[in-house]
């Protein structure tokens, strides 16, 4: 019996899956049941006649009784009536775009290596002289007529980590060297080795200054004082050259917790506060009479 093409598709496939010990990245880019792709690593998958193999070519046709599942890491046995073949392995996410395809450029973006050498020459590259990349950006050759450009050209390659925190740890590299000489013929100079090391970045460091005693008299007890009217928060980031570095302004404080020790008498002492300011910044204020609490991401130092 033949099969119409607008009632069934291809439902299941299998690639040739990746057994090394090591994590690996997989995006399945689902167009249509006839253009589906497959990216690992942030690298397209070239497809063959045997790779990947379609395991069933028409489980999928329009019914009005059942749901169509999309099913990652298993297969749905409909004569069983059971989930089966399941992934072996350890998985740290799953993401599922519903309604729309990622690109590949964008897959590609999300792989590309945070740490790279890059070359701040280029505007000064004159005539017999090159420079090349790999495709990671992780080799760079460059190529000289003498050994004092080439000398200037090493000095223009530098190690580049975009990584928000970058993580700690040598860094080697090798440099290798090749000599032409009048006569054509080439020599190999010993190898030359070396590191860059990154050092941890120092956690920043949250400071409170402001008066630790406060001296009023009756009347400003009986109608309100301020109790820290001239604190002052800041966050500082000490550098790896001892200096240190104001970065109030880009972090948030989670909470600020006031404690009363010993605590208050709620029948005679009792909290104000801005309740207008408060609701404009969205903190959330609480207090009993150990504490009062002041809550909300958009609190700002």
């Amino acid at each position: 019996m033949g099969k119409s093409r607008s009632d069934f598709e291809e439902g299941s496939f299998a690639w040739e899956k990746v057994c090394d010990d090591e994590w690996h990245s997989y995006s399945l880019l689902f167009n249509g049941v006839d253009d589906v792709n497959l990216m690992i690593d942030g690298v397209a998958f070239k497809a063959d006649e045997r790779n990947p193999e379609i395991l069933d070519d028409w489980p999928l046709h329009q019914t009005k009784t059942v749901k169509t599942r999309l099913v990652v890491g298993a297969c749905w046995h409909g004569r069983q009536q059971a989930m089966a073949q399941f992934f072996k392995g350890s998985l740290s996410s799953v993401y599922l775009l519903s309604g729309e395809t990622e690109s590949q450029s964008a897959i590609e973006c999300a792989h590309r290596c945070p740490e790279q050498l890059q070359f701040t020459g280029m505007d000064e590259i004159t005539e017999g002289q090159s420079v090349t990349f790999s495709s990671d950006q992780s080799t760079i050759t460059v190529k000289a007529s003498t050994v004092p450009e080439v000398n200037k050209m090493l000095r223009r390659i530098s190690y580049v980590n975009t990584q928000e925190k970058p993580i700690p740890g040598h860094r080697p590299w090798t440099l290798t060297s090749t000599v032409e000489c009048k006569g054509g013929k080439q020599l190999t100079l010993p190898v030359s080795k070396g590191y860059v090391f990154v050092e941890r970045e120092a956690d920043p460091v949250l400071s409170l200054s402001g008066s630790v005693t406060l001296d009023i008299d009756q009347h400003s007890v009986k109608v309100g004082t301020p109790m820290i009217s001239d604190i002052q928060i800041t966050i500082s980031q000490p550098g790896s050259d001892g200096t240190v570095k104001d970065v109030t302004s880009s972090h948030v404080l989670d909470y600020c917790k006031v404690h009363l020790k010993p605590s208050r008498d709620m029948d005679l002492e009792y909290f104000s506060s801005p309740a207008s300011l408060i609701a404009a910044l969205q903190i959330d204020f609480e207090h009993d009479k150990e504490y009062y609490l002041m809550n909300a991401c958009e609190f700002y130092a």
